[in-house]
């Protein structure tokens, strides 16, 4: 679970960008505007575009959190350190070994910086600024204010690791308050699904051949244009589902793109289903 630095970040977002308008142009300059084809590629391109950001925005949101996760234990340690004498960054470094994950590495990548002669407050603004979590954040600058005071730090450690556990209590509470919000969001995106298949199959499509009724002109919206439109409706609505999924769940509209990815692909599949009937029982083996 490594950390990936903000410049993988940007580069795989140039990449996913310059590959979504590939794709796009391909789609267009072989299918036309008004192919379904064209717009079923421009959903898959949305997918292919945002999928590279997901998977390394999620690895480095693990990485974070396993910090986070690690910090009260890591507090804990440093003051039980102290308590038996030992030197503040000689805590750090025992304390360091004590836990595992990214915060072990961390640790000693601080304790290596300063034994190459960097200062210990620089070296928390280093954790702080490659940890980039408000927690981590919060952490770094009560230790370096207490280490500037000159009272007796080890005395901060203790009820710090307290309060740390139990913000972190808090937030795993209120996740889990609003997860069924988030099972909400879906229920409602699979509803509109439900309701614009039907509307289309059973209004639309045999509206097609009809050009009058009982005397008077009935416009008739063309059965493309028709499809066209609802599916557009589809991928708004998704997209922007998936972001309040995101939100809902983790506090982030960056960690919804994964909930996007998975409305944009039901999306993919019901309106193919609409102007292929069959295809997704035959996709699925059961046709």
């Amino acid at each position: 679970m490594p950390k990936i630095k903000s410049s993988i970040k940007q580069a795989a977002g140039a990449v996913s960008i310059l590959l979504f308008f590939i794709l796009v142009f391909f789609a267009l300059m072989n299918y036309g505007f008004w192919s379904p084809l064209f717009h079923q590629i421009l959903n898959l391109a949305l997918i292919v575009a945002i999928l590279p950001i997901t998977v390394l925005d999620t690895i480095d949101l693990r990485w974070r959190r396993a910090i986070d996760k690690a910090l009260p234990r890591f507090l804990e340690g440093i003051a039980h350190a102290q308590l038996t004498g030992l030197t503040l960054l000689r805590a750090f470094k025992e304390a360091g070994e004590g836990v595992t994950g990214p915060l072990r590495d961390e640790v000693r990548l601080m304790m290596a910086k300063i034994s190459w002669g960097m200062e210990f407050e620089d070296a928390l603004k280093l954790f702080m600024e490659r940890a980039d979590t408000p927690l981590a954040r919060r952490i770094a600058t009560l230790i370096i204010e207490a280490n500037r005071s000159g009272g007796v730090v080890e005395r901060i450690f203790s009820p710090l690791a307290q309060a740390t556990s139990t913000f972190q209590a808090m937030e795993e509470e209120r996740k889990a308050q609003l997860k069924p919000y988030v099972f909400i969001t879906y229920i409602s995106f699979v509803i509109f699904l439900v309701i614009v298949y039907v509307l289309y199959t059973s209004f639309f499509v045999p509206l097609t051949g009809l050009t009058g009724m009982g005397g008077f002109g009935v416009v008739v919206l063309p059965i493309n244009l028709a499809w066209m439109l609802l599916y557009h409706m589809g991928i708004v609505l998704g997209t922007f589902s998936g972001l309040i999924a995101g939100v809902l769940s983790e506090g982030r509209a960056l960690s919804g793109l994964k909930h996007v990815i998975i409305m944009l692909t039901l999306t993919f599949f019901v309106f193919r289903e609409m102007v292929a009937p069959g295809w997704l029982w035959s996709l699925i083996g059961l046709a």
